[in-house]
């Protein structure tokens, strides 16, 4: 593993249970046994360091988000919204820690499914014949980011019992 790698995974480690905020460019030096100088000079700041890891997050999951946003088909759109997180590796969940705590530390940015998913599934709605195909996406990804939340910080948490609940409610299954 490369100093910068070793860098990567003790700040993903660091930010995604202590918070960004809390965490300094020296307790990520320290945790990964190189100089704070190194991190700046592959990262140039902490915030360059976090938009590195979100990018590196967001690559993970990109390939699920692409598979639902060019689905033809309503209900496979919603289907696979709704079965996202049944995909989800364990290993990759400090990466999502990352990506919602990041959006609780900052109040100005949109966090969890909704900017990335809403127009999508939206316009699925609207294609079933939902009458308030926004409130509809609405509630649907609300669900969805409290049970990735209850995923990312309860233990073995299993969600199969609510996704085919939700489901069910859309008669998707």
């Amino acid at each position: 593993m490369t100093k910068k790698e070793l860098i990567l995974k003790k700040s993903l480690e660091l930010f995604s249970s202590k918070g960004f905020k809390a965490t300094s460019t020296k307790s990520i030096a320290d945790a990964a046994e190189v100089s704070e100088g190194l991190i700046f000079k592959h990262f140039k700041s902490k915030d360059g360091l976090l938009s590195e890891l979100l990018k590196i997050g967001a690559s993970k999951s990109t390939p699920e988000i692409e598979k639902i946003k060019n689905s033809n088909d309503p209900k496979d759109m919603i289907s696979s919204c709704i079965r996202l997180f049944l995909n989800i590796k364990k290993e990759d969940y400090p990466y999502w820690r990352l990506y919602y705590a990041s959006g609780f530390e900052d109040n100005g940015q949109t966090i969890g499914l909704e900017p990335i998913l809403k127009k999508t599934v939206m316009d699925a709605f609207k294609k079933l014949g939902f009458v308030k195909k926004e409130l509809e996406a609405e509630l649907l990804l609300n669900s969805l980011d409290g049970l990735m939340i209850k995923m990312l910080t309860i233990n073995n948490y299993n969600p199969e019992p609510q996704v085919n609940l939700i489901l069910k409610k859309y008669r998707l299954s």
